[in-house]
């Protein structure tokens, strides 16, 4: 015989009993029934191999579901995401979700924010995971999402280069002589380069300057340094007037070089430029014979000039009888 059930309202998953007639109850099936809203236990019709019997006061077992009016449950973990290349991060629900669950159908997820950038960077954005059911009950819980930039901003430093003493010995090694960066970049936001001189003037004719430059972004982020050369050299000569010209009669009166004739020897960065005879050079002719005496100036550096000293030989005294 089939059971007999009043009007239902709702369904419920039950688990149906039998009894044998020797003091055994089995359970034979279980499956979702329709059952009347305003009981908890109902009347079962069973048929043993022994005897027709009723079972009264059957006690039903699980979630009431329809209608399902029980909202999910929302579980939610907060997580870090990193910002790309291009100052974007984006996230979906399963990022956030931590068990999220129904017990009487699936969920589906959804965010009410799930992309991220640069004016995020740095702190924590609050998101909230909604929860819905096949009933379209909403749980939600809020996960905390720290947003975080860890690349490094990038640039290149200026070529090594040298660069010359004015004539006053000093040098100008501004960034506007030596080059300055100009290519600076960031997936987010970064200011301008800067560097550290370290001076080497142990060799006055070739000081070196050692620049390094860095650059580190809005967050934090640090460039690799890159190191700039920069030579400081004197490539200024000296400065001296030609000596005054001398005249003789004879050769024998030719006077000896004497590098004190030259007087007025001067450079931009050496105080004392020294002076050396070079060389004398006949001319070959006689009456007059002209000698061109050479001297030189060089300053510490190298840097050198030469100077001239005219001397005549002309005989001009009548011989005697």
């Amino acid at each position: 015989m089939s059971s007999v059930l009043p009007e239902t309202v709702h369904t419920q998953r039950v688990v149906l009993l039998s009894y044998d007639g020797k003091g055994k109850v089995y359970s034979f099936l279980t499956q979702v029934f329709p059952v009347p809203k305003y009981l908890k236990t109902f009347l079962i019709w069973s048929f043993s191999l022994f005897a027709l019997f009723f079972i009264p006061g059957i006690e039903l077992f699980g979630q009431q579901c329809s209608p399902d009016t029980t909202a999910p449950t929302a579980l939610c973990q907060n997580i870090t995401v990193y910002l790309d290349g291009s100052g974007d991060a984006s996230i979906v629900p399963s990022d956030v979700d931590n068990g999220s669950s129904d017990s009487c159908s699936a969920v589906t997820l959804s965010l009410d924010k799930n992309t991220f950038s640069c004016s995020d960077a740095g702190g924590d954005v609050d998101v909230i995971l909604t929860v819905e059911d096949a009933s379209f009950n909403q749980s939600t819980c809020v996960s905390t999402v720290t947003v975080e930039d860890t690349i490094s901003p990038t640039f290149t430093a200026p070529a090594n280069t040298t660069i010359f003493t004015d004539a006053s010995c000093a040098y100008d090694a501004s960034v506007g002589v030596t080059g300055d960066v100009t290519d600076e970049a960031d997936n987010c936001s970064v200011g301008d380069a800067t560097f550290v001189d370290v001076v080497d003037n142990t060799d006055p004719c070739n000081i070196v300057i050692t620049r390094t430059w860095s650059l580190t972004d809005d967050n934090g982020n640090t460039a690799s340094n890159q190191v700039q050369t920069i030579t400081v050299q004197d490539n200024l000569a000296p400065t001296a007037s030609n000596p005054a010209p001398v005249s003789v009669q004879c050769s024998a009166d030719v006077p000896a070089p004497d590098i004190t004739v030259v007087t007025d020897e001067a450079d931009n960065c050496t105080a004392a430029p020294t002076v050396a005879f070079v060389s004398d050079v006949s001319d070959g002719n006689t009456c007059p014979e002209i000698i061109t005496r050479t001297y030189s100036v060089t300053d510490d550096c190298g840097n050198s000039i030469t100077v001239t000293q005219t001397i005549t030989i002309d005989d001009t005294v009548d011989p005697t009888a």
